[in-house]
């Protein structure tokens, strides 16, 4: 069983049973190998990742942090959080005496952020050569096409993102069906309190271990 102590307690939008979901796929990620999370928030999904890897499995996240946040949407999005709320109240303190969310990010992922590599940019820009074993997708979901097609995607990649029956982002849908081809098949397990869908490479690592992807994502 993985620790989720540490994940439980950043906060964050997505539920502990997706916290779940997130550690059981990085712990599939073969030794050595890289994981990347497109758009992070305070780090509450990126805990949840460090938490099932490797300990020789590198984590790398993007997120451009364009914003920081006001005292009114501080106080709106802290009403969908999960997570430790007085901790959320102190990285939103942090963020506006620092001028950037990424502060958020930092002071809420302080105990592993010597283990993460951060890019501080938005994936539509990114020109690095970086290829992934799974990319975690939680970004943009108006234009997620741009993540989903990205040249740091390849046929031995695990894709996966979030959000994927939310009714609020059609686009998103309609995007990851659209991906579905001879070189990476759906899953997707629908549950009350899980929206994680997977696009799975039909060869090398992730397809000889499809049971164990499949697993991973069906959460009782």
């Amino acid at each position: 069983m993985i620790d989720l102590t540490f994940a439980n307690t950043i906060p964050g939008m997505m539920r502990s049973e997706e916290l779940i979901v997130l550690s059981n796929l990085a712990s599939l990620v073969p030794k050595n190998g890289k994981i990347l999370e497109i758009g992070s928030f305070l780090g509450r999904s990126c805990a949840a990742l460090h938490a099932g890897k490797d300990p020789s499995v590198t984590l790398t996240v993007m997120d451009p942090w364009p914003w920081c946040a006001d005292a009114e949407t501080a106080q709106t999005n802290k009403l969908f959080c999960e997570g430790d709320l007085s901790l959320y109240d102190a990285a939103m303190d942090c963020i506006m005496e620092k001028g950037t969310f990424r502060a958020g990010f930092e002071f809420c992922l302080d105990k592993i952020l010597h283990d993460i590599e951060i890019l501080q940019m938005d994936s539509k820009t990114f020109s690095g050569h970086d290829q992934y074993d799974l990319i975690f997708i939680d970004g943009d979901h108006d234009e997620p096409e741009y993540d989903i097609s990205s040249s740091i995607v390849n046929n031995h990649t695990l894709v996966i993102g979030d959000d994927f029956c939310h009714d609020h982002f059609p686009n998103l849908r309609k995007t990851v069906l659209a991906s579905t081809n001879k070189d990476r098949i759906l899953f997707y397990h629908k549950a009350k309190h899980t929206k994680i869908w997977a696009l799975i490479p039909t060869a090398g690592h992730w397809r000889d271990n499809i049971n164990k992807v499949v697993d991973a994502m069906t959460i009782k």
